[in-house]
């Protein structure tokens, strides 16, 4: 017989918070900024004509397709930015590398939606930008939302 109590597989209130705020992180610090970059370059832009195949069904699907390319891209391109540069060392630079390897890589996917590679040259850099500014501005929430201070060690 096992003294103590046992830990349930079930998934508590604290792992569904968890899973709530990282989809809510990835659907409001990469996907509206994708979104919004993509709708105010094709609006906006005199020259944010999109490609032929971008309509209907197919537009959905490959807007989505791209997004998709470009979330997991980021992992990779964070990854090459942590051999090229030591993260200890030159953490501002490491961040610099990795945005500018995420930005290349989502100008290359936005050329398969745009005719002109200046205006997925300005939907990259505006999606770049918002991603960065609504990333700051949901870890300024998150790290006022968590307690500071507390211990981990709560019985004595």
């Amino acid at each position: 017989m096992m003294e103590g109590r046992q830990q349930s597989d079930a998934a508590g209130v604290s792992d569904w918070m968890k899973l709530l705020g990282f989809a809510a992180s990835v659907l409001l610090g990469m996907a509206l900024p994708f979104f919004l970059g993509v709708v105010v370059a094709h609006r906006l832009l005199p020259f944010g004509e999109l490609n032929s195949w971008v309509h209907g069904w197919r537009a959905v699907l490959g807007i989505l397709g791209v997004f998709l390319l470009w979330f997991f891209c980021t992992y990779i391109t964070d990854r090459m930015a942590t051999l090229l540069i030591d993260k200890s060392r030159h953490p501002l630079l490491h961040e610099c590398v990795g945005e500018a390897l995420s930005l290349l890589v989502l100008f290359a996917l936005m050329s398969s939606l745009f005719t002109a590679w200046q205006a997925a040259l300005l939907c990259a850099v505006l999606t770049s930008i918002l991603t960065l500014l609504f990333g700051l501005a949901i870890n300024r929430i998150l790290d006022r939302t968590e307690p500071h201070g507390e211990s981990k060690d709560i019985a004595n």
